[in-house]
């Protein structure tokens, strides 16, 4: 789920000027009722405001600096792959989630012990809000890594 911010506060993409006649009435409830549908033990990661998601190959990982709003599809010029924009930036943010929904650990020593596993992905530590956490007058924020493309 992306958020941009308007006037200071964040708001859903879907609600700004630019995007409103992307969503219908049915896909903006969807959208807005993400975090209801959750389950528990599952975490709401939000991409942040900044992330190219548009902008990222996502076969190849080459970032489109050139890439404005009006452009609806492009071709990467370093594997050659055509993409519609919304569909990448969908499997984009599917990569980032599931890459960050679960820190991966590998051993780096012999012995496999707990002292000797190091974080697997890299990157920058954001927090993330538990719904599940919240709805029980309790707050409480969890981090996840984001990793580089």
């Amino acid at each position: 789920m992306q958020r941009w911010e308007r006037e200071g506060r964040l708001i859903p993409a879907a609600r700004t000027d630019s995007n409103r006649r992307l969503y219908t009435e049915s896909q903006l409830r969807d959208f807005l009722g993400l975090r209801y549908a959750v389950s528990e033990p599952t975490r709401l990661i939000i991409a942040d405001r900044w992330y190219p998601s548009s902008r990222l190959c996502s076969v190849c990982g080459w970032k489109n600096e050139a890439l404005t709003l009006k452009d609806r599809s492009w071709t990467c010029p370093e594997c050659g792959t055509h993409h519609d924009r919304d569909f990448n930036a969908a499997l984009n943010l599917k990569r980032l989630a599931t890459a960050t929904a679960l820190p991966v650990a590998s051993p780096s020593g012999n012995s496999g012990t707990a002292a000797e596993m190091v974080s697997a992905v890299v990157g920058k530590v954001t927090p993330v809000r538990d719904d599940s956490v919240e709805e029980s007058g309790q707050e409480e924020n969890s981090a996840h890594l984001c990793a580089r493309f």
